[in-house]
């Protein structure tokens, strides 16, 4: 197997290859498959390089084209995105006044690679395995069924991505509407409005295959306004695009007639421009069919719809949680109680131990006045809690602006627990479950003793006062301070 050479050169008894002439009308065979592969006589399935019009590569069995590479735009052909540069082999389309052409060249001597056309019009080249012993498949050309050759019929075009996956070209419509139904494209498609020559204008089909060359016209030196104004003024011109897509796009391409085999790549160059009538442009005709584009737009807006979204779910429940937050404080306000959670914040869900607000202690305490004051400990000052309660009024400890609004009952059963917490002596104040469990039924409560913090001269005081030789026991959260004074 010859390792480079134009288009495609093999010592394999089923392939064989020749150049195209440029000067030549006829077909030029680059490769032709046999059928069986013993049987001596030329294969009915061959590749060829067509010389009229832009130059393209087609695969035909007998005379009817099977699949086509599409016109060479400065980098590949336009129907074959996958020819890339690869560490395998470089490749090169040579088109001048002398003569047209195809090659590839391998950049390893050791490594050996075939390209085939297969019986079924499939071309797939391979590379020879030393390890296995066995040629691999490296590249496939013919991918989907939309590499069937005008499988939508004229002006139509294909997207192996939809269902169906023809369709026909904005601003057209089926030909045989009852044949497109039952999934028969081959009629093609119709403009809806016909072309006038007077006022016509273009639209833009970026990411696909660019259509059929066999009936256009190409000039290398123009540039894409040289072309749009060439094609405007013939009446049978009906689309235009760049001929090289190099360096920003250059070059001419015309085509007259139908649009035939057009399939969307969505990464695929040059753009093509398809002529339609004013009307079209002004009924939406004109817009851009960017598949590349499309599919950003999608992602943009699904992006934006849910950022959107998102967004005012979050505004509706922070306005919520707003309203609900003034509702339990408009509503401490008159109970005296601010029910909080785990995270601090104002919550309905009753709780078995509620919290005072600022507000209402202060307002309960007249300001924590010091008339009110009946001594102080290691927990801050203790307040009328005991006094009151021993006279029978512990009612009197309940703010005014609370008495009509808050359960009573509760009210007392929260005073009288609280009187227990206190207790002089530590021993007799009950645990925290205990008193979780105190508030939470209404089972009778053991009568508070006296306040380890209760300033009020009494019994026991003066016992103990009245010998110098003891001392008043104090409470177990009493503190001492330490003098220290320098010699």
């Amino acid at each position: 197997m010859m390792k480079h050479g134009r288009l495609f050169s093999a010592q394999s008894p089923q392939v064989h290859g020749r150049t195209a002439n440029h000067d030549t009308n006829a077909y030029n065979s680059l490769f032709t498959i046999k059928c069986p592969s013993d049987d001596p006589a030329r294969g009915n399935v061959s590749e060829i390089l067509v010389p009229y019009g832009y130059p393209e590569i087609l695969v035909v069995e007998n005379s009817i084209v099977r699949h086509r590479s599409g016109p060479w735009n400065g980098l590949r052909f336009s129907g074959t995105p996958q020819l890339k540069p690869n560490p395998m082999y470089t490749f090169e389309f040579v088109f001048n006044e002398e003569e047209i052409f195809y090659r590839y060249h391998v950049l390893n001597s050791s490594m050996l690679t075939r390209l085939v056309v297969a019986q079924n019009g499939d071309i797939q080249r391979f590379a020879w395995i030393n390890r296995t012993q066995s040629w691999i498949i490296y590249l496939t050309v013919n991918t989907d069924n939309c590499e069937r050759y005008a499988l939508c019929g004229a002006n139509g075009i294909c997207s192996i991505d939809s269902s169906p996956v023809c369709n026909c070209l904005n601003g057209f419509v089926p030909n045989v509407l009852s044949e497109w139904e039952m999934m028969d494209w081959s009629s093609g498609c119709l403009r809806r409005t016909p072309l006038n020559c007077s006022g016509d204008g273009f639209q833009r089909l970026s990411g696909v295959k660019l259509p059929e060359t066999k009936t256009s016209w190409f000039n290398k030196s123009m540039n894409l306004d040289e072309c749009r104004n060439t094609c405007l003024k013939n009446c049978n011109c009906t689309a235009f695009s760049n001929l090289d897509i190099r360096n920003g796009g250059s070059g001419c391409l015309l085509w007259f007639g139908d649009l035939i085999d057009t399939r969307i790549f969505v990464d695929n160059k040059p753009d093509i421009y398809v002529r339609m009538a004013a009307s079209e442009l002004d009924n939406g005709g004109g817009v851009k069919i960017n598949a590349k584009s499309n599919v950003k737009k999608r992602i943009i807006v699904s992006i934006v719809l849910s950022t959107g979204i998102l967004i005012l779910l979050a505004l509706f429940w922070y306005i919520w949680k707003k309203k609900q937050q003034k509702k339990v404080l408009h509503a401490g306000n008159f109970t005296g109680i601010v029910k909080r959670g785990s995270n601090n914040n104002p919550v309905n869900e009753d709780l078995d131990l509620p919290l005072f607000c600022l507000d209402t202690l202060t307002l309960a305490t007249n300001n924590f006045s010091a008339d009110n004051k009946l001594g102080e400990g290691g927990f801050g000052p203790v307040y009328k809690a005991w006094k009151l309660f021993t006279d029978g009024r512990p009612l009197e400890l309940v703010s005014e602006s609370i008495v009509e609004t808050c359960n009573l009952f509760e009210a007392l059963r929260s005073i009288h627990v609280g009187l227990l917490c206190v207790q002089e002596n530590p021993e007799d104040r009950p645990t925290m479950s205990y008193v979780v469990l105190m508030l939470s039924n209404e089972d009778a409560l053991p009568r508070p003793k006296q306040p380890g913090f209760f300033t009020e001269r009494d019994l026991i005081e003066a016992t103990y006062t009245s010998s110098s030789s003891q001392n008043k026991p104090y409470s177990a959260n009493e503190c001492s301070i330490s003098m220290m004074e320098a010699r």
